[in-house]
């Protein structure tokens, strides 16, 4: 009987013990045993395809630091990681198959995208690979860069941008004149539409992006404001573009921290110098048939409509003369580049911008600069006022002098003026350009009759033009030889002189007004 109570007690003891150890939840049940999550990695490198062979290639295309890599299943974000220097990531998650890798880049500030057409911080670039297996070695996400406009929520002037701001250089696109010439009733040049990037300058923009062509930050800076037919047009004044201009200078330069240098077109030019001497913030500019001293049939344009950009433009106007005795060589390099087939003499219909114009410096025959060989450039290169800046490059297009106006914006953006840039025109220069540049001499009333003799130092002066009537105010040009300054007399009645002294400087402007 003993031994039997002695099982017995055994029994429960063991019975108690079994309970205690296995009671795994709230019913007393046993839990079941865990299975470890088995967790791998996937690795690659975002790039941005150069030569659209649809892989990367680490010494073409460009990689894409500091962009953001989620893996996705479905909607679930799963893991996350930023790219290095050398624009690669890893990622770490449970091992399968299904997920999505995406790529963003939010811009810094509030922009407007024209897809959505709304303001917000959008994705600078796009890029995206689906049904990724984890673990996974060298996966490769290409991105292609969105367009976005930084501007003014007003859109009193757009700054579009094309990728991710990568501390390269900057260069700022800014256009010429959009003018409708008689508002409601009739409509020249190609207005703007508000909200929307023009791509005036072709595929510079895209050109100059490239590793191949420096890797430059490029912006297209947009100001045209004056509604009619549903487009905008310039009708302000140079001096209202140039001050916002220079205020997308100020963004810009908050955001990359890349030199800072501007290609611009026409009066567009004048804008550019405009901010650059008054604004600062600028290393270099290239202008493209910028008539520095003025444009031919501006006259025609003020004497139809009161547009103060046209009369800034006209040659010795008070506009022209302040910018340019305002002038300092050595604050930016500057080169000007003028068309062949721009000069009213060679094109008298179409030709608006004369050689001498266009030059800020006296030219020898073979192109080289006589005036500050280290910081002023000028050329005439093959094309029309207006084709010089629609650089296109593809390979059926026929027109070659393209290909060769780029050549010379990239020269000029990578070294700036130096030998490679002047050894670059040596062949191109006509050396039969009259670019003599301009001086200016203003008479106010009462109006001088007919063409007046005109000496400087004893010299008679040739040459000259007839540029201005406006009202009893008559001015004219006369080209001038290297160095020249001194003293002035004008014989404008056949016995009465009026004397002034020609200052030269670096402006070809003179900065004292002849009163009679």
């Amino acid at each position: 009987m003993e031994h039997t109570r002695s099982v017995a007690s055994l029994i429960c003891l063991l019975v108690l013990v079994a309970l205690v150890a296995g009671c795994g939840g709230t019913d007393g049940a046993p839990s079941p045993a865990t299975t470890p999550v088995e967790t791998s990695a996937v690795s690659g490198t975002v790039y941005k395809d150069e030569n659209g062979d649809g892989v990367y290639n680490a010494g073409v295309d460009v990689v894409i630091p500091g962009v953001t890599v989620g893996a996705y299943l479905g909607s679930e974000l799963i893991a996350v990681d930023d790219t290095d220097a050398r624009g690669e990531f890893t990622l770490y998650a449970p091992s399968g198959m299904g997920y999505t890798l995406v790529v963003s880049l939010l811009a810094a500030v509030n922009c407007y995208d024209p897809e959505f057409k709304a303001w917000g911080f959008w994705d600078t670039i796009e890029g995206r690979i689906d049904d990724v297996g984890f673990p996974a070695e060298g996966v490769e996400i290409n991105v292609t860069y969105r367009m976005l406009n930084y501007g003014p929520e007003d859109y009193s002037w757009e700054l579009w941008h094309a990728g991710p701001v990568l501390g390269q250089p900057d260069v700022v696109l800014v256009h010429g004149a959009q003018i409708s010439v008689i508002p409601l009733i009739l409509e020249l040049g190609d207005g703007k539409v508000r909200g929307m990037p023009d791509y005036e300058f072709g595929q510079l923009a895209q050109l100059l992006q490239r590793r191949e062509h420096g890797q430059f930050d490029v912006w297209e800076f947009e100001y045209a404001d004056v509604e009619s037919f549903g487009r905008y047009w310039t009708h302000g004044s140079i001096i209202d573009y140039g001050d916002r201009l220079g205020t997308a200078i100020g963004l810009i330069r908050s955001l990359s921290d890349g030199g800072l240098s501007i290609v611009a077109h026409s009066m567009g030019g004048l804008v550019s110098r405009y901010a650059a001497q008054h604004l600062g913030g600028v290393e270099r500019i290239l202008t493209l048939a910028t008539g520095h001293f003025g444009f031919e049939y501006t006259w025609l344009a003020t004497a139809l409509l009161d547009y103060p950009g046209t009369a800034q433009m006209e040659a010795g106007s008070d506009f022209l003369r302040e910018l340019n005795t305002s002038f300092q060589h050595g604050e930016y390099q500057l080169a000007s580049i003028a068309a062949s087939e721009d000069e009213p003499q060679t094109s008298p219909l179409e030709g608006v911008v004369r050689y001498s114009s266009a030059s800020m410096v006296q030219c020898s025959g073979d192109g080289n600069v006589t005036y500050d060989l280290e910081n002023t450039y000028f050329t005439v290169v093959p094309g029309t006022h207006s084709s010089i800046k629609e650089i296109d490059l593809e390979p059926e297009d026929d027109n070659k002098s393209d290909d060769f106006v780029f050549e010379s914006i990239e020269i000029f953006l990578q070294s700036g003026v130096s030998d490679a840039l002047n050894m670059w025109s040596n062949f191109v220069y006509p050396g039969d350009c009259d670019t003599r540049p301009y001086f200016s001499l203003r008479f106010e009333q009462p109006t001088p009759e007919g063409y007046p003799v005109i000496w400087v130092n004893g010299r008679r002066i040739y040459s000259f033009d007839l540029y201005t009537v406006a009202g009893d105010r008559v001015t004219w040009t006369f080209r001038g030889r290297s160095g020249e300054e001194g003293l002035v007399k004008i014989d404008y009645a056949g016995d009465e002189f009026t004397y002034g002294w020609l200052t030269r400087g670096q402006s070809t402007i003179m900065t004292e007004i002849i009163d009679n």
